[in-house]
């Protein structure tokens, strides 16, 4: 099982991002660019604590500090914090346990298929976003 995409959207200091994570990946970069708040975002979403955890996040993983519904806001709606991890090559037993939640992953194209399981794809599992 191995994690190949990520997107991120709304936390700290990323507005918007998708990653697409090879099979070895490093991450490196000047300070403050995102590298940590890449591996915050996958241990908040996959990590085993996000289960026991009272409030998972606060005021402060909010993109710009903005968690505030405000005029600027779409709808005036609460500003929202996502993060969704596609993770592949599950073992036939992950696969029989998830099946309800499993979509497919084309490898060729770096995104979820249409159809299920085409010939380049991957099983996931979905994740469910905060």
């Amino acid at each position: 099982m191995k994690i190949s995409h990520l997107s991120i959207e709304n936390f700290r200091g990323i507005r918007k991002a998708s990653v697409l994570l090879p099979d070895h990946a490093v991450l490196i970069g000047d300070n403050n660019v995102g590298k940590s708040t890449i591996l915050e975002a996958l241990d908040l979403v996959m990590g085993p604590d996000r289960l026991s955890r009272q409030s998972p996040i606060d005021e402060h993983d909010f993109h710009l500090g903005q968690y505030l519904a405000s005029e600027t806001s779409q709808h005036g709606s609460a500003p929202h914090i996502t993060i969704a991890a596609v993770v592949t090559g599950l073992s036939e037993e992950q696969q029989i346990h998830f099946r309800d939640y499993i979509e497919w992953w084309d490898t060729s194209k770096h995104k979820l298929s249409e159809v299920s399981a085409p010939v380049s794809a991957t099983a996931r599992c979905r994740q469910r976003p905060y």
